[in-house]
This record gives C-alpha cells, structure tokens and sequence, in this order.
C-alpha cells in the first residue's frame, strides 16, 4: 500500500514537472512588446527641433533695439507732408515793442495798413506796436459811406470816449479832412464819418489777442481791450494820427 502511494507522488511530480517546464518554453518564444514599425509611429511636430536650434543660435529680434531703431523724440520727429502744418492764420508773434509799457504823453499814431500795425510815438521815439486789424474791405482809401475801407491820410483825434458803440472805448478821428470833403464833393458821393481807433465790439470778445486773423471793423482801426486802454491812457485830443496803405 504504501508503494503505491508513492509512486502516484513520483507520478504527480513528473506532470507537474513537465507542465512547469512547458510553460516556461512558451514564454521565452513569445515577445513581451510590439515594436511599431517607423513609418507608424508617432510624427514629430514639423520643424519643432529645427527652429528650436535658430531660436538658440539667433538673438531675439525683441531684444534691446539698437539706438537707430529707438522712435526719436516728437519734437525731433521729420515733418511728414501728411502731418498737419503750423497754420498761417495764427496770431502773429509779438514785436519786441509790444512788451514794452508806454509810460509818456503819446504826441503821433501811425498806422501802416499793409501792415496790419500801429506805432505810437513821443518826441520822435516809437514808445510801442500793436496788431491791428481793419475796416472789411481794407485795400484803397475810404471813399464813401459803409464801403469798408480805413482812411488813408492825416487825421488828429477830436474826442476821447470812454463808451462807444462800436468797441470798447473810442479815439474818434477828423475823418473826413479836407482832401476827403473835397473828394467825395467832387465825386458827388457822402464820404462818410464816425472813424475811430477803438477796442473789440461784442462779436470780438471772445476772440481777444485773435482779432486779427481776419479784417472785422466797418472802417475803424481795431485793438484788443488791454491795448486800447493803454492808448487811450496816453493820448489827448489833438493828437496827430497818419495812416498810410
């Protein structure tokens, strides 16, 4: 009895043996990856490796700018055709005379109409210049009435008024002389009168030193308010006033 059963155990040793010996046989034959073949595996980004290499050996365009590529300054920046320009209407720089105060009896104002400027004089010495603008249609002498021109000629202030209806304060001129009388007589026209040397109307006070940009009065000489106080200070009746084109 005993000898049996021991060799049902040798028997049992020797399956198991062999079954052992099987599995291991089949396991050395049978590969434990797949390896894909080149063509399907996965692509790499295009031009990944490549342009990671330039990125590497070329400095960055965002790098410091040289000082030629550095924008100038606006106030150095070449004026292009396109930029806006400076325009010409703009109120003309102050003459060095115009910074000065009168401070003596003005005894002669004289207007150069081209110009666009009235001198005031004492003793033979220009005290100071102002800006001016003139009657609407300036070019030519006054000839008749509400023709907008400004008198051409010798003239002397007759009367000093403080309130006027056409501008602040007024220098009322001799206007028209003896020529202009003898002119318009002659011409069988009215040669008008009411010409004064006066400050800015309603319409012009907004405008201020920009007055004159443009020709606004009826035919009277027209300064800022500031300026024609100053006149106004420093001459009297009599005082002669020549105006030339």
């Amino acid at each position: 009895m005993l000898r049996i059963i021991n060799l049902l155990v040798a028997a049992v040793l020797v399956v198991v043996t062999g079954v052992v010996c099987t599995v291991r046989h089949s396991l050395s034959q049978t590969p434990l990856y797949i390896s894909l073949p080149i063509s399907q595996q996965a692509p790499q980004p295009s031009g990944t490796s490549h342009s990671s290499s330039q990125e590497a050996s070329q400095p960055s365009s965002q790098e410091t700018p040289s000082p030629s590529s550095q924008p100038l300054p606006k106030d150095k920046q070449p004026i292009s055709r396109n930029d806006p320009q400076p325009s010409s209407k703009e109120a003309p720089a102050p003459d060095p005379q115009q910074l000065q105060n009168v401070q003596e009896k003005i005894d002669k104002i004289f207007i150069k109409k081209g110009a666009r400027i009235l001198e005031v004089h004492a003793k033979g010495k220009l005290l100071k210049t102002y800006r001016v603008a003139l009657g609407f249609n300036p070019v030519g002498p006054k000839t008749t009435r509400n023709d907008g021109k400004t008198p051409e000629g010798e003239y002397r202030v007759v009367l000093k008024s403080a309130m006027c209806p056409r501008g602040y304060k007024a220098l009322l001129l001799s206007y028209p002389n003896d020529k202009d009388k003898a002119r318009s007589k002659q011409l069988k026209i009215d040669p008008g009168d009411n010409i004064c040397i006066h400050g800015l109307n309603y319409d012009q006070k907004k405008e201020g030193a920009n007055h004159i940009k443009k020709d606004w009065t009826k035919g009277c000489i027209g300064v800022t308010d500031a300026e024609m106080d100053e006149i106004f200070k420093w001459t009297d009746v009599g005082t002669l006033v020549e105006i030339v084109p």
